[in-house]
């Protein structure tokens, strides 16, 4: 879902590091692994099918970002869980950014 802006920062000269639930994509084998990769402070930018797959990835990147890291759904999720996540994440300092792209 997210290989078309991967290739456009990329192609931009945007340093694009890759995870993907899929093992069949040459990617980071864990989230956990990839974010420790990263630079402070860390983006983490989802391109995912709203709903449980946002929540599920979310939940482990969470685990490893802190305060001014930056988290991005791009996957379309409910306004109203947008809202959640990014009162949540504005109380650990972390910015959050819903910006709902569509394929």
């Amino acid at each position: 879902m997210g290989s078309r802006i991967a290739r456009k920062l990329s192609r931009e000269n945007h340093k694009v590091l890759v995870w993907n639930r899929s093992p069949k994509v040459n990617s980071f084998p864990s989230i956990e692994e990839l974010i420790k990769t990263l630079s402070k402070p860390r983006i983490a930018w989802l391109m995912l099918p709203a709903g449980e797959a946002t929540e599920t990835v979310l939940q482990e990147i969470l685990k490893f970002v802190e305060k001014a890291d930056i988290v991005v759904d791009g996957g379309n999720s409910n306004f109203k869980d947008t809202e959640r996540r990014y009162n949540d994440l504005k109380q650990k300092g972390i910015r959050f950014l819903g910006i709902g792209l569509s394929g």
